[in-house]
């Protein structure tokens, strides 16, 4: 009996002993299980935050996708303008040909009417010239016909003065003519 009373106690003994293990056991599980509800919350906060951030994310997303689209609405409206912007140089260019070639065309009309008014001073100055020279013949022509007027009238008192003389003579001859006439008639 002793024996199994000593048995019995080193039983009850190893119990205790067991049962203080598994107190301190289960104090430790409790204790890790605390510390493992507090990191659970701590994650499910994490977790929350994280929705949170995810959700603040998607909206970024979503106004991006929106800027995006913007842009590229933006970049088409560009495109079309540079496309507008493109037609209308290549236009300014022609135009500037066209002037450029006007321009040529008016250089060569403009040196045409300086050779043209090269040409016409010259004729006006030979112009001149022969007014200077007919301006002279007629001066010399007014001289000559003063000369001749006064030669012509000198000649025409002459001729009236022998006019006079040969009618003077002629008289006489006529009536020499009736006398004897009349004579030989008689």
């Amino acid at each position: 009996m002793e024996v199994l009373l000593k048995k019995i106690l080193s039983e009850i003994k190893e119990l205790k002993e067991s049962q203080h293990e598994m107190k301190a056991s289960q104090q430790e599980t409790q204790k890790e299980m605390q510390e493992f509800k507090v990191s659970l919350q701590e994650t499910q906060k994490e977790m929350q935050e994280f929705k949170v951030s995810l959700q603040e994310t998607q909206v970024e997303m979503k106004e991006m996708k929106v800027s995006q689209q913007e842009t590229q609405k933006e970049m088409q409206e560009f495109k079309v303008s540079l496309q507008e912007t493109q037609k209308e140089m290549q236009e300014f260019k022609v135009s500037l040909q066209e002037t450029q070639v006007e321009m040529k065309e008016m250089r060569a009309s403009q040196q045409a009417t300086k050779i043209e008014m090269q040409e016409f001073k010259v004729s006006q100055l030979a112009s001149q010239r022969e007014m200077k020279e007919f301006k002279a013949i007629q001066q010399e022509i007014l001289t000559s016909i003063r000369l001749n007027t006064e030669s012509v009238d000198k000649l025409s008192v002459e001729m009236r003065s022998g006019f006079k003389h040969v009618e003077n003579r002629l008289d006489q001859h006529t009536e020499m003519f009736k006398i004897v006439s009349n004579e030989y008639l008689n």
